[in-house]
């Protein structure tokens, strides 16, 4: 994949910096897989896409389908409480203290993202939500928190286990034991 214009020394150099790289090893781990796109022509096109920690695990079998969409709803959540545009967002008119809003002010889907977050902090408490803003936001690995911790490996993965399983019955993904009882 030569740029144009490139000199013949910069071409047989490009190999080079694929193979440090090192995208079989970073492949047969799990964090990058391959998939193939149609290009404008409707002819196939060979992507590298990066897989982040939450996907290994569910490619593992580690966390279930619907832990999987919780994480993926809590990662949507927060992209929305950062004022991600929706597109159709009804804008607030004035601040709470009555002040003009800034440059576009703050969105009811910004606010109502806010207050769930809030919500889903005080059902998980501090730590569960930890661990899952760690691995989930931050594509932290449980090997890694588990280095920086002195907690082991299964014990994190517990803890995530259980994040995003109260996650999954706060969003009704899977039907809470309690309320079935």
């Amino acid at each position: 994949m030569a740029r144009a214009g490139a000199s013949a020394a910069a071409i047989q150099a490009e190999p080079l910096i694929i193979t440090k790289l090192n995208l079989t090893t970073r492949y047969q781990n799990g964090h990058i897989k391959l998939t193939t796109r149609l290009d404008d022509k409707g002819k196939p096109v060979a992507r590298i896409c990066r897989v982040g920690a939450i996907e290994r695990l569910r490619d593992r079998g580690s966390i279930t389908y619907e832990q999987y969409l919780a994480a993926e709803r809590y990662a949507l959540l927060h992209e929305a409480a950062q004022g991600a545009d929706q597109g159709d967002g009804e804008v607030i008119g004035c601040r709470v203290d009555g002040s003009p809003p800034t440059d576009g002010g703050a969105t009811i889907y910004t606010l109502d993202a806010l207050q769930e977050l809030r919500e889903l902090e005080e059902l998980l408490g501090k730590n569960l939500t930890y661990i899952a803003t760690q691995i989930i936001l931050y594509n932290k690995t449980i090997k890694e928190l588990a280095k920086n911790s002195k907690y082991d490996p299964k014990r994190i993965l517990g803890w995530l286990d259980s994040a995003l399983t109260r996650m999954a019955e706060y969003w009704g993904f899977i039907e809470d034991d309690k309320k079935s009882a």
